[in-house]
């Protein structure tokens, strides 16, 4: 296979500039800034909008509107204050402790009623599980 050496004379033209503007740059065809921001423009277009899912998007405006209008309204969104527990929740989990004992606080149901509970109801059956232990010994 015969050895590629780099020719002398086409990396010399490679290396000099060719034209002294930008503008004789871009009429001699050698405005690799130029190149390089069309192509990046290109390769844009190309891309899945994250709006629409359309590659490239068929209404770039429509869709920069929307998403310009999902962050106001993001911003908009007043803070929702948490609510405390309901008595039910904690007189649920207290009354599945009655019947199958503290081992019913690792089921599933009763996992996901505690991890709803504020931090009053887990004070609140934390008492009453002791009380019900010091009762039962």
């Amino acid at each position: 296979m015969p050895e590629l050496s780099p020719d002398p004379v086409s990396l010399q033209s490679a290396t000099k500039p060719r034209c002294a503007s930008e503008k004789q740059a871009a009429a001699c065809g050698s405005d690799w800034c130029g190149i390089a921001m069309s192509m990046a423009a290109i390769i844009a277009s190309l891309q899945t909008c994250p709006t629409c899912g359309a590659r490239p998007c068929v209404n770039p405006s429509f869709c920069a509107a929307c998403r310009a209008d999902d962050q106001r309204v993001h911003h908009q969104r007043p803070q929702i204050e948490r609510r405390p527990t309901p008595r039910s929740t904690i007189e649920a989990i207290m009354y599945c402790v009655r019947e199958r004992g503290t081992s019913a606080l690792r089921e599933p149901a009763n996992l996901e009623l505690l991890r709803t509970c504020d931090d009053a109801a887990l004070a609140e059956i934390d008492r009453r599980l002791a009380r019900l232990e010091g009762s039962s010994t």
